[in-house]
């Protein structure tokens, strides 16, 4: 239940964002400059199952070093999302136990929105994903008790909450709280992923101040908008070093944008599971369509698209009103990247987009999505 808390919290600051990016701003003319920094995390795994087999004997130690560019307004969504700051960050440690949860090495693509600015501080909230690799994975006679990290490269997905304070001349002492989450997408199990909670604290140095510019949108953004995709994805059915099978999905949702860089939807999605359907047959419980049929899962989604010049940051939770099992959470969460490749970038995202996704449920990954459609 934590992470399903913790992904709703994600989400509703997503939404809040997208709301804030419709209020009128404050008219800012300097920026804090790009910065260097690093950074120290200490927490400890959540064991987020019933069967998280390896014992959590010690705390998890990360350290992080980081890069972060600030947005200066020479495009519309600047202003529009209060001026955010690009970054890149590299990240290593360990998770207490190396003998079974191994050492950790990753490097992440961050994007942070100023919440709250103050002449002696700033508050961020923080979205990164990248990839991490991890050197202890789990192996049926060497490290059987780790069940939760199947591979050595993985997905590493994180969000935080942060205050940058404003030390001496361009020096910021930074503080804050943040969730990790590690997995390969069920793409070979075992797989129920890693996640950490941790609180961190570091130094960082910016350089000269920016100066903000003005661009206007060159287009007007339509109200009301909807989309259509289709994707794909593998996952391993099974016991560990089982066969791999393809899942397919489609979605169909309608909404309305609060802003030219927020869209609000509604809509359906519908999943199709090979691996469901190899095990109802082979299981003898069902064949042909019947197996078919109940291979398909459908729900009703809700979520949110922020859009950063080509790419948008997709957001949404789902509710299954159509499935052929239990699952232990009836919900579940998709998060992930769309990039608009022929769009201009100073008019709202539209048309054709290519997009990758991570479908969760309640902190265990199902599988990694890589898709394509429409927005109309």
């Amino acid at each position: 239940m934590p992470h399903l808390q913790l992904s709703c919290i994600c989400f509703f600051v997503i939404m809040l964002f997208s709301y804030n990016s419709y209020a009128e701003k404050p008219d800012i003319t300097e920026l804090p400059g790009d910065g260097i920094g690093a950074s120290y995390h200490y927490g400890k795994i959540l064991k987020h199952r019933e069967y998280f087999r390896p014992e959590v004997k010690g705390p998890t130690n990360l350290v992080s070093f980081n890069y972060e560019k600030q947005t200066d307004g020479s495009f519309f969504w600047h202003e529009y999302l209060n001026y955010p700051r690009l970054g890149i960050s590299l990240i290593a440690g360990d998770f207490g136990d190396r003998e079974v949860f191994g050492r950790i090495y990753g490097f992440s693509g961050n994007v942070s929105f100023c919440m709250l600015r103050r002449s002696f501080v700033d508050i961020y909230f923080t979205l990164s994903t990248g990839l991490a690799f991890i050197d202890r994975q789990y192996h049926p006679v060497d490290n059987f008790d780790n069940n939760v990290i199947g591979s050595k490269l993985n997905n590493y997905t994180a969000f935080s909450f942060s205050a940058n304070w404003r030390l001496i001349n361009q020096w910021r002492l930074i503080s804050g709280v943040s969730y990790h989450h590690f997995s390969n997408g069920n793409y070979q199990k075992a797989n129920l992923g890693i996640n950490v909670p941790v609180v961190f604290a570091g130094l960082q140095y910016e350089f000269q101040e920016v100066q903000t510019e003005q661009s206007p949108l060159t287009e007007t953004f339509n109200a009301f908008n909807f989309f259509v995709r289709a994707g794909f994805g593998m996952h391993e059915g099974g016991l560990p070093g089982g066969p791999k099978y393809p899942v397919y999905t489609t979605s169909l949702a309608g909404g309305y944008s609060f802003s030219p860089v927020s869209r609000l939807f509604v809509g359906v999605d519908a999943t199709y599971d090979i691996a469901k359907r190899e095990f109802l047959i082979m299981q003898e419980i069902e064949s042909g369509n019947e197996a078919v049929l109940n291979s398909i899962f459908g729900s009703v989604i809700i979520g949110n698209e922020l859009l950063l010049g080509k790419l948008g940051i997709y957001k949404s939770l789902g509710f299954y009103v159509l499935k052929s099992d239990e699952f232990t959470n009836k919900i579940f969460t998709k998060i992930g990247l769309q990039y608009y490749p022929f769009v201009d970038v100073n008019i709202p995202a539209k048309g054709f987009f290519i997009g990758t996704y991570l479908k969760s449920h309640q902190a265990v990954a199902d599988f990694v999505e890589f898709g394509a459609g429409w927005q109309f």
